[in-house]
């Protein structure tokens, strides 16, 4: 299997600075040659609180509204629904001329941007969620580091197993645009910029060249269904006895059932332990699994495992402890996802 160089550029919370130390290793490909993750990496992180937004809705964009970020729920408000439904995308207004939006300002232009050959890990942060000059810099940014200094990845807060088909889409067309960032899970990203700019990935890819294609990725772990799923996919083509075990172990498991009543706080330790017992069997068996998939399809099934447990564990940190303390774990979780990225 040939092996790529990537880099990676995230977008995630300020406190993964920390992997601006992070070094590179090599990447791997799947049995079909579809390489599955990146190495070798510089990221960027993003940040923001609180939100003024215009939301698309079938019609468009829908009335500008102001949130609470930190009441504000983390599921995609019913007004987003015509993203992925709306036949023909909504044209994203002019942006603001640079000269207009540095005027009388402390900041730079994007024109004067420059940044290091030498940084691994990049940050970018934004004062609120949606505004339309700001998602728009955002990604004009990553478009200057991928032409200019070879960046080939795109990581944002987003759980982890929502942001799959949005990679499979810009690595291999499948589905559309639109449909895979309205099932991004984040309400935070379903905005006509993070529409325009994964085409663009996607356009880029059509012309790159296999090891220089590139990637995106979520590193949330707060949701976990589209994660479960994909796990249970993959397992059931390497060892469809397993897959139907584990089915059955974790019953009643759902994103639904853990952020509401249906589970209380007893039950959420035995659900973990499962979870646990099912990754330890799939590791055990890790050399008959690669050889009927390939290294990144079982690393990915394994991390997508680690993230429904991370989430259980999130749950219980924040309802018998603190929220204080649910957010520092989600946190140290989210680091170790980009991590994973990185390695």
């Amino acid at each position: 299997m040939k092996e790529s160089v990537v880099r990676i550029i995230a977008l995630t919370l300020s406190l993964l600075l920390l992997i601006l130390t992070l070094t590179a290793c090599s990447n791997s490909d799947d049995a079909d040659g579809n390489t599955l993750q990146p190495t070798d990496d510089n990221v960027t992180i993003y940040q923001a609180n609180g939100y003024t937004s215009a939301p698309m809705t079938d019609e468009g964009p829908g009335p500008e509204q102001t949130h609470d970020a930190v009441s504000a729920p983390f599921t995609t408000p019913e007004s987003l629904a015509g993203l992925e439904t709306s036949p023909t995308p909504q044209p994203t207004p002019e942006p603001t001329p640079e000269s207009e939006l540095f005027a009388d300002s402390i900041y730079i232009p994007l024109s004067a941007l420059h940044i290091s050959d030498d940084l691994r890990v990049v940050s970018f942060g934004e004062a609120t969620h949606g505004s339309h000059d700001i998602k728009y810099l955002a990604g004009e940014v990553f478009k200057q580091l991928v032409v200019e200094n070879g960046f080939r990845a795109f990581a944002i807060e987003a759980s982890f197993g929502n942001c799959i088909a949005i990679n499979e889409y810009i690595l291999y067309g499948r589905g559309t645009a639109r449909s895979v960032v309205a099932n991004n899970g984040n309400w935070i990203h379903n905005f006509q910029e993070v529409v325009d700019l994964v085409k663009w990935m996607r356009e880029y890819n059509l012309t790159a060249e296999d090891g220089d294609k590139l990637r995106f990725y979520g590193f949330d772990m707060q949701y976990f269904d589209r994660s479960l799923s994909r796990y249970l996919e993959y397992m059931a083509t390497v060892d469809a006895e397993k897959a139907n075990r584990d089915r059955i172990d974790i019953r009643g498991l759902s994103d639904a059932s853990l952020y509401s009543a249906q589970l209380s706080s007893s039950d959420l330790p035995g659900f973990v332990r499962k979870v646990e017992l099912m990754i330890e069997e799939a590791e055990q068996n890790m050399e008959l699994y690669t050889m009927a998939s390939s290294k990144s399809e079982f690393e990915y099934a394994i991390r997508n495992a680690l993230c429904v447990k991370f989430c259980i564990e999130y749950v219980m940190k924040t309802r018998d402890v603190s929220k204080r303390e649910g957010g520092r774990y989600r946190d140290l979780r989210m680091f170790e996802n980009i991590r994973w990225i990185v390695e």
